[in-house]
């Protein structure tokens, strides 16, 4: 196809096809989802939630990045795309308390809609385990070292 459009003197035919597809030029790109999921452990634990109450958090940003015809409507759109489609099941290690690590797991979860008219699906972080601090991990495997 692209061969009768280059003899036909049509030049460039789908040439910003991924740019459609991302729905615009990104002016940032998105970043490790680590901070953000810090973020949402500290303000909304394992509450329920959706894609708009997510967008305010600071973290967000960072994660969809920056378009040039971003509106409010698409970037909540791309968030919770990005979260369904690229995070769900993953598990993160987030700190809880001072030295206290914990794991917890990305999933789909129902919540009650903010006019309380029934009920949507979004998202929830499950805690999953604690994690030891590095240190005591550090001496543990000593001591495992030492008695063999």
């Amino acid at each position: 196809m692209s061969g009768i459009l280059t003899t036909a003197g049509i030049v460039g035919f789908l040439d910003n096809l991924k740019a459609f597809h991302d729905g615009g030029e990104r002016t940032t790109a998105p970043e490790d989802p680590a901070a953000f999921i810090a973020e949402w452990w500290s303000k909304h634990r394992d509450m329920a939630v959706g894609a708009q109450t997510l967008i305010d958090l600071e973290e967000a940003e960072g994660l969809i990045g920056e378009r040039k015809d971003d509106n409010p409507k698409k970037r909540v759109t791309r968030l919770g795309l990005l979260l369904a489609n690229r995070q769900i099941d993953k598990v993160f290690d987030v700190m809880d308390k001072p030295n206290v690590s914990i794991r917890v797991k990305l999933v789909r979860a129902e919540y009650i809609r903010p006019d309380r008219k029934g009920t949507r699906e979004g998202f929830k972080l499950c805690e999953i385990g604690k994690t030891e601090p590095a240190k005591n991990v550090g001496e543990a495997w000593q001591r495992e070292k030492a008695r063999k």
